[in-house]
């Protein structure tokens, strides 16, 4: 039996009652308490399953929180715990399993009693998987933190205070192992030039999602950017905390693939209205000046490249 429990965010307060869910008929994101059963599910758990749900109150408003992972045992215990660890104490955590051959479900397993629902099963890349774990939200407000990063500490109560905004967004701090790298410095004017907001840090309004609808599995990189542009072209109203709020390693799927994702971001650009001239001129400059930094790197002038993000950089310094 599960009873409530002082020690996680997502345990200390828990109902009996199923919430009420949407229809979907006037609204882009249909929301659900469970997935569609599927022949190649490996296995769900979680505290939905043994009947136990999250409410929204008005004075202690429901913060969702996802996380989508393939094969990520290395990391994604500490970002498990780095939700559950939050002193705010209204949160309901969905996980998205694309089906991992690690050991990656023995870790989601053991914290399954602090976990509202997750899911293992194959799905069809990482807009996929996003979209199935906002369709299971019953929050106000919806975070999206994945599998090798994690939030800082008691930053959900700093969210919460926030609900007058559809994007509340902060600071992101990048880390190689151990080492402190740059810290990422959100800038949403210059957002029609490239991702000057950090993906993980923002915490969105869930009428959001249901008036604009989701992310595009037209794209496999940049499906953050072309949401945030579509929130953005639609003036929804944006809010700044000058404090880190969520931290990232190195060596993501974009800093791998870096020349296919300013191919994408160029693609998302056009898509969502931005002059199809001046993209292209910027995706040109952010090719060079790529090249030139990884130059820099190998031949051991790397304070040049910090000293252009102290003075140039329009989104980091360090």
């Amino acid at each position: 039996m599960i009873v409530l429990d002082s020690q996680y965010s997502t345990t200390r307060s828990m109902t009996r009652t199923s919430p009420t869910m949407s229809d979907g008929e006037t609204e882009k994101n249909h929301s659900k308490l469970f997935l569609p059963e599927k022949p190649e599910r490996i296995g769900q758990g979680g505290l939905r399953t043994e009947s136990y749900f999250k409410k929204n109150e008005t004075n202690n408003p429901l913060i969702s929180v996802i996380t989508i992972v393939y094969n990520g045992d290395k990391y994604i215990e500490q970002t498990i715990n780095s939700v559950i660890d939050q002193s705010y104490n209204n949160v309901e955590y969905i996980i998205i399993d694309g089906g991992s051959t690690d050991g990656t479900l023995d870790i989601i397993k053991k914290y399954e009693k602090q976990i509202d629902y997750w899911v293992s099963e194959p799905d069809e890349g990482i807009s996929d998987a996003f979209n199935k774990g906002i369709s299971l939200c019953t929050g106000e407000i919806i975070g999206i933190i994945n599998a090798d990063d994690w939030y800082e500490i008691n930053v959900f109560e700093k969210i919460s205070l926030n609900m007058q905004y559809d994007v509340v967004h902060g600071q992101l701090q990048y880390w190689k192992d151990s080492l402190k790298l740059e810290l990422f410095m959100p800038n949403q004017l210059k957002l029609d030039k490239e991702m000057t907001l950090n993906h993980p840090t923002c915490f969105v309004k869930r009428d959001v999602y249901n008036k604009i609808g989701g992310y595009s599995c037209e794209f496999n990189i940049s499906m953050d950017y072309d949401f945030l542009l579509r929130v953005n072209n639609h003036n929804m109203k944006f809010h700044y905390l000058p404090f880190v709020i969520a931290n990232m390693r190195y060596c993501g799927v974009s800093d791998i693939n870096w020349i296919s994702t300013y191919k994408e971001v160029f693609k998302v650009k056009v898509k969502n209205g931005i002059n199809i001239y001046l993209s292209a001129t910027y995706f040109i400059y952010q090719i060079v000046r790529r090249c030139i930094r990884i130059f820099f790197g190998k031949v051991g002038l790397q304070f040049l490249v910090r000293l252009y993000r102290d003075k140039f950089s329009i989104m980091r310094k360090s």
